[in-house]
Parts: structure tokens; sequence; C-alpha cells
């Protein structure tokens, strides 16, 4: 399975996603003239920006991104422990910085069950969401 595929530039849309300098990116702007596109988006791993400037009927790359949601386990060096649905354990996804890495402690703290949104692409993994599981 190919970590990207490959679409015309023309049919690409705001909200999607492009890989720009080899990093994965969700499209915020795009702006066309009669023969380039030009795109604008945000590195979905580091949030930085990310702009190219392409031919409308030039290929370029798309990233496929996954997400999935597991069951919290705790941290440990630094990395999320995770529990997959089918029971199997996941421990290859780094605490994020910011509100959400905030959110995932507090919740470690405080042992309230947590589940957790893990977005994956280009072999790279981040955790983005953190909420509080329903119980039964």
């Amino acid at each position: 399975m190919s970590s990207t595929s490959s679409v015309r530039a023309s049919s690409l849309r705001k909200n999607g996603y492009i890989v720009i300098n080899g990093r994965p990116g969700k499209i915020y702007e795009i702006s066309m003239s009669n023969e380039k596109c030009h795109f604008e988006a945000i590195d979905i791993f580091t949030d930085k920006k990310l702009d190219t400037l392409v031919a409308k009927e030039e290929n370029v790359d798309v990233p496929e991104v996954s997400s999935n949601e597991y069951q919290f386990s705790h941290i440990e060096g630094g990395m999320l422990h995770l529990i997959c649905m089918d029971g199997a354990e996941k421990n290859d996804v780094p605490v994020p910085d910011g509100d959400v890495g905030g959110k995932i402690r507090a919740h470690e703290d405080a042992g309230i069950d947590t589940l957790i949104t893990v977005i994956s692409a280009m072999g790279e993994k981040r955790a983005t969401a953190v909420k509080e599981a329903q119980r039964g």
C-alpha cells in the first residue's frame, strides 16, 4: 500500500490534502490562474505553513491520511500507550505539545477513561483530539 497517490492539481479542493516539499499538508487556500494553481496548506504534523505553485494540468502527490480512535492507557517515555479496538497495544505515538498534550496529561492525572484520536500519514502519527470515554 502506497502512502501517497497522484492526482491532477486542478482537482484538489480546500480542506483536502497535498504533499508539499515532502510534507503532508491540509489545504486552506487555493488560488488559480489560467494555467497555475497556488496551494497554501498547514503541515498536519508540525502546523507549519506550506505553499507551492504548480501547473493546473500537473500531477501532485496527495497523502493517504487515516484517523483512528484508541483507548488511552498511560504515558511512558514521552510516548502514548494506547489500546486498539482489537485489544492490541500501540505505543508509537508521541505525546503532543500544546492543548491536546495538556488535556491528555490532565485526564491521566485524574484517572479519566479517555479516547484519543490519532491521524497517520506518510509514516508519521499525531494525537489530534482527546475526549472522555462514554461508559456502557
